[in-house]
Formats: structure tokens, C-alpha cells, sequence
């Protein structure tokens, strides 16, 4: 672990693990200012989240094996060298603000936020852990454990994505359709119902596309179109993504189209997104036009296969032509 200061390590400590209980306590004061990162310019009150508080916090030390993570938890808690940080800082200082987790009955308990702090004390080969525990449903205990992350400055397209999804998936499954939409969602977060509709329709993607577009090798709204791609479909993307650098342009939507169509393979996509692909045109005969070549009485049926017949022969003599020239 690096060499630092006391002082910069507890500021660590303060800015790695202890945002998250910065907003709890602000929270509990009855009011939190979300970051700029997450594009939410007003405040939101204690009420507005979580509806009237029915009881103080119960803080106590609770032991590590006895912490799980809240089902489907989008944030990743990554081996980097912040995480090495912060186990200096929890090494030097300890714990400087509880996590906060609800009850599962018999002793066990899910982690709502502090699942770095969680991780960090278990490497250190802690027993506890300081802990406000809360009885939250599972809409309020979303509500939090989404709050405490979308402040960081750094967050990977997939765990919006996973948030937000989150916060449909328990709404409607709730019943509440009316605050089920991407519109209500981001009133709540501060952003707009596109955006949230982006970012949730990631989910759709491949693990393989989807950590494509953490690395930023493909685009969220590039993602976005992909994620309506087939699985073999999204296979066949991912295998270029592999081998090369995906090009700009309007590939994807014309992926898309040739799935919704049925006519995308493995051979047209590649085409497609190297540009090989030549995208069809609509052609469009006018009456007047036809006029001079059939008679009126001609049903339509009977110029289209006329059509077609000369233009199967006109592909007949060019393909001679190149024969004899070849």
C-alpha cells in the first residue's frame, strides 16, 4: 500500500467511503443536495424519498459474515489502487462513518451502502464493521442504495443502467404503473426520460457489449440500438468488437433494421459495420411513368412481373458480359 499522510488518508476515507453516509446524514437532517455529476439541480428532502421517518438509526457493530449484498446491487466494488486507499485509510483510522444495511431476519442483514467499506475491511481480515441498521422497504432501501452511489464521479454506463432498471423493476412490480415509466424516473434522479430509457435498455445487452461500452469502445446510444439485437446477433457484434475498433456511423440502427427484418447473418454484419454492406434504397415508379410502357387494362400484378422478368434478364446479359471480358 502507498505511503501518505494522516491527514490525506483521513480525507480519503472521507471522499472514498464517506459520501455516501454524507448524504445519509444530510438525510437524516431532512435534506440532500445531489452532486452535479448526476445532473440533479435541486434539493430533496427526507420526505420526498423516503416519507415520514418512523424511528432513529440503530448503530451497532455487526459481523462481516453475517452482511450480504442487496439482491441484483448494480455497483461494482473494484481491486484498484482507490480501493487500496481505502484500506490504508480503515487501517490507520477505521471506520469512519457506518455502513447502512437492513435486516433479512435471523441475524443476517443486506448491505443498502458501504459495500466498499465492506470489501476493504474483509481484506484487511476485520471481524465488524460499525452499522446503522434500518427498517426499509425494498422500494425505500432502492431509493437509498442508488442515492449513495450516483453522487461518485466515476460511474460505469452498466451500473446506471442497472439502477435505473432497478427502480422500474420494483415500481412495477409493486403495481405502480403510473411511476413506473421512464419519465418518473427521471423526475426523481434528475434526468430525462430519454436518457433514462438509454440507459435502463443497456440491461439488454450482452455482458460482453455491455463492458464494451464501460470501456468505451461502443457508445450508450450505440448500446442502446445493439440491445434490440438478437443474442446470436449481439454474439456476432461482439466477435468484430473483439477482433477490431468499431468505426462511427450509422451502423448499428442498420443492424437493427436488418434483425427487425430477419436478414441480418454473421456475414452481413460484419459487412455492415465495416461499411461493405450497401444500404438498399426504396425505388419508386410513378404511374405516369408506366403509362408509356403498358396499357391501362395491365393489373399491377402483371407490370411487376414484367418489371421483374426484364430486370432478371438485363442481370443475365451483365454477368455474361463480364464472363466474356473476364
Amino acid at each position: 500500500m502507498k505511503t501518505e499522510t494522516t491527514a490525506s488518508r483521513h480525507s480519503d476515507q472521507k471522499q472514498e467511503e464517506g459520501t455516501s453516509h454524507h448524504n445519509d446524514a444530510k438525510f437524516r437532517k431532512g435534506e440532500m443536495h445531489m452532486s452535479s455529476a448526476t445532473g440533479i439541480q435541486k434539493s430533496l428532502t427526507y420526505q420526498d424519498v423516503f416519507g415520514k421517518r418512523k424511528s432513529s438509526d440503530d448503530v451497532q457493530n455487526l459481523s462481516l459474515e453475517s452482511l450480504h449484498e442487496f439482491p441484483g446491487h448494480p455497483f461494482q466494488v473494484r481491486d484498484d489502487a482507490a480501493m487500496e486507499e481505502l484500506m490504508q485509510s480503515i487501517h490507520d483510522k477505521g471506520v469512519l462513518n457506518p455502513i447502512v444495511v437492513r435486516p433479512k431476519g435471523d441475524g443476517e442483514f443486506e448491505i443498502l451502502s458501504g459495500h466498499r467499506r465492506t470489501h476493504a475491511c474483509r481484506r484487511l481480515g476485520l471481524l465488524t464493521i460499525p452499522a446503522s441498521v434500518r427498517e426499509l422497504s425494498d422500494e425505500d432501501a432502492v431509493d437509498l442504495m442508488v442515492y449513495s452511489n450516483l453522487h461518485r464521479e466515476q460511474i460505469l454506463p452498466s451500473e446506471k443502467a442497472r439502477a435505473y432498471q432497478m427502480q422500474l423493476d420494483i415500481l412495477r412490480h409493486q403495481g405502480r404503473k403510473g411511476e413506473a415509466t421512464p419519465e418518473a424516473i427521471g423526475k426523481k434522479y434528475g434526468e430525462s426520460a430519454s436518457k433514462v430509457l438509454r440507459y435502463a435498455r443497456l440491461t439488454h445487452l450482452s455482458n460482453d457489449l455491455l463492458r464494451m461500452v464501460d470501456e468505451g469502445k461502443l457508445g450508450i446510444q450505440a448500446g442502446y440500438t445493439l440491445s434490440y439485437l438478437k443474442d446470436r446477433e449481439q454474439r456476432w457484434v461482439a466477435a468484430y468488437g473483439s477482433r477490431r475498433k468499431f468505426p462511427k456511423g450509422k451502423w448499428p440502427s442498420a443492424l437493427r433494421s436488418l434483425s427487425e427484418e430477419g436478414l441480418l447473418t454473421e456475414e452481413k454484419t460484419d459487412s455492415v459495420i465495416t461499411g461493405r454492406q450497401r444500404m438498399r434504397q426504396s425505388v419508386v415508379l410513378k404511374p405516369d411513368q408506366l403509362e408509356e410502357y403498358f396499357p391501362n387494362e395491365w393489373k399491377v400484378e402483371d407490370m411487376e412481373h414484367t418489371i421483374l422478368m426484364l430486370l432478371s434478364t438485363w442481370r443475365d446479359s451483365q454477368e455474361l458480359k463480364k464472363r466474356e471480358e473476364g
